[in-house]
């Protein structure tokens, strides 16, 4: 959405997002710092909050309107078959023993504030390195951080649900069965509403063992 923005006499021309989609995973992590609407205008913008405040913006209150989309859920579990033009393998598979190695990594660093799911651009960059070499999937780390948020989000959240199957945690082909994949959608809720990325990657894991237990018991 094309927006303009009278500063100091000069007019300037800005896109808004309408949708997740249009957000980039950078945008994303950011927006978890946004107070108000001020602070998410300047944001995609690109124009400082103080500016803003005093700022001539045409069709203010539609604009607002539009950002609504921010309150509601999205889709952070449709992994993409590429991502910024790289192939993602199909269900995410590893070609490589580095792969599985530097992804339980950085997986592993994970820890309970918003900067650990940067680690998420890092996955992206490690499935898209081919032939895999951690030293050049690193420059391709700045690339997925502008790729759209639901992509990127996506690929990291079945990441992180393929490490724990490949680590026992979970039953190999778990991520096939629907029913299944519900439990651990509602796992990721938390999170997921109002962007509180503060779930902790360890009380994750217990959270899928305690629903795997449930689930063999019948429950």
């Amino acid at each position: 959405m094309k927006i303009q923005i009278d500063l100091n006499g000069v007019k300037v021309e800005r896109n808004l997002p309408i949708r997740w989609e249009d957000i980039t995973f950078d945008q994303l992590l950011k927006l978890e710092q946004c107070k108000d609407d001020t602070d998410r205008l300047s944001l995609f913008t690109g124009v400082d909050a103080a500016t803003l405040k005093v700022a001539k913006i045409g069709n203010l209150e539609g604009i607002i309107t539009c950002l609504s989309f921010l309150s509601r859920e999205t889709d952070f579990f449709t992994v993409p078959t590429t991502c910024m033009g790289y192939d993602i393998p199909k269900n995410l598979a590893m070609e490589t023993i580095g792969q599985y190695q530097d992804l339980k990594l950085e997986a592993s660093t994970m820890i309970n504030d918003v900067q650990s799911f940067e680690k998420y651009a890092h996955f992206c960059a490690i499935f898209a390195c081919k032939p895999y070499d951690y030293a050049n999937a690193e420059k391709l780390i700045p690339i997925f951080m502008q790729a759209p948020c639901t992509e990127v989000m996506a690929i990291g959240n079945f990441t992180l649900l393929r490490l724990a199957e490949l680590t026992g945690n979970i039953p190999k082909g778990s991520l096939s069965q629907p029913t299944r994949m519900k439990r651990y959608r509602q796992a990721f809720k938390t999170y997921l509403k109002r962007l509180a990325f503060t779930v902790r990657f360890y009380t994750w894991k217990r959270k899928l063992r305690l629903t795997e237990t449930s689930s063999s018991r019948g429950v």
